[in-house]
């Protein structure tokens, strides 16, 4: 993995879960990616940018609700789909507030109204 996409995932967390918000050991903590490292390796793309992981290490966050619930893990973003791109997905950051990943290492908050029911939508009907 590049060490300044890691890096720039772990300066955007602040040492936070993205997933919960809970303090992470910035020697323990996960790049998750959100888009399986499959889809990326059959078109000889790298799964290893910045809009495609996440700041994430606590079991329940990774195995429990990442892992083991992949329904609520794309109705938060936080699994994208292979036919969709994480560049334009947005993650429930701490699981409720809808933000988009950016190159940069930092956060564009959805404040589309239009686009917040959307999103809102898909976590109750659990698409």
């Amino acid at each position: 993995m590049d060490k300044t996409v890691r890096e720039l995932v772990w300066q955007r967390s602040k040492g936070r879960c993205e997933a919960c918000g809970l303090p992470l050991d910035e020697e323990t903590w996960d790049f998750s990616h959100r888009k399986a490292k499959s889809n990326f390796s059959k078109r000889g793309e790298t799964p290893d940018f910045v809009e495609n992981g996440m700041a994430i290490h606590h079991f329940p966050c990774h195995m429990v609700s990442v892992e083991n619930h992949p329904v609520l893990a794309r109705q938060k973003g936080w699994r994208v789909p292979s036919y969709r791109d994480p560049r334009t997905e947005p993650i429930a950051l701490y699981g409720a507030i809808w933000v988009h990943l950016n190159a940069n290492g930092t956060y564009a908050e959805v404040k589309d109204p239009e686009l917040l029911l959307y999103y809102t939508s898909l976590q109750k009907e659990g698409k």
